[in-house]
Order: structure tokens, then C-alpha cells, then sequence
């Protein structure tokens, strides 16, 4: 089996700027981010991977967003300028989530995910 890529793109040392501003699209349900960083939030979700039947299955990555490696990745910039909040999810490519970093609702995706494939 194929490896499942995860990338977080946000910004290392900052915060979500103003909690979760996703609409629902990250699942957080409106949690209030003002403590913790986006590179944070990318450790507290490998943690939370760790624990889970899909840490074997899964490579994931933190991308700052003001690095040269996100010129690697026009989707993302094409998506900060039409207005998606930082941090974005990517899995296998596709943008999936924004503004928030949910590690049950990413676990959850990817199981559903595999089971339809």
C-alpha cells in the first residue's frame, strides 16, 4: 500500500489569527487557537497519529508558508490569495481543510478514505 501524504501549511511561531475561521471545513468546531502555534498544532497532531492503527500508513510535513518549498505548491499560494485561513491540510495533493488542524477529523477522512477504495 501507498503511503498517505499529509502536509500542514501555515506559519511557524504564529497562532491562528483570529481562532478557527473555517466554517466548519477543518472540524474543529470553532475552537479558540489563541495558545498554541500552527507548528504546534502540527506536533500535538503527530502525537495524536502515533496513537492511531494509520501511524505506520502515514508521512506527514509541516510547511511554513513563507519558505521557498511552498513555491512548490501553487495550489496553496492560489488558495492563501482567494482567502483560505492558514493552516491548510493537504492529503495525497488535495487541499482538504483550512483554518484549524483536527486530528480526529483527519484520522477519521483517511480511514473512510481507504475503506472506499
Amino acid at each position: 500500500m501507498e503511503r498517505i501524504k499529509i502536509e500542514v501549511f501555515g506559519i511557524t511561531g504564529e497562532g491562528v489569527s483570529s481562532g478557527c475561521a473555517c466554517g466548519g471545513n477543518c472540524g474543529c468546531g470553532g475552537h479558540d487557537f489563541d495558545d498554541i502555534t500552527m507548528d504546534e498544532m502540527f506536533v500535538d497532531f503527530l502525537k495524536y497519529l502515533q496513537d492511531t492503527d494509520l501511524k505506520d500508513q502515514v508521512e506527514a510535513d509541516f510547511i511554513d508558508v513563507y519558505t521557498e518549498e511552498i513555491k512548490e505548491n501553487l495550489d496553496v499560494v492560489y488558495a492563501i490569495r482567494g482567502g483560505y485561513q492558514l493552516p491548510i491540510t493537504a492529503i495525497n495533493g488535495k487541499l482538504l481543510f483550512q483554518g484549524g488542524l483536527d486530528p480526529e477529523l483527519i484520522v477519521e477522512y483517511i480511514k473512510d478514505t481507504l475503506n472506499h477504495e
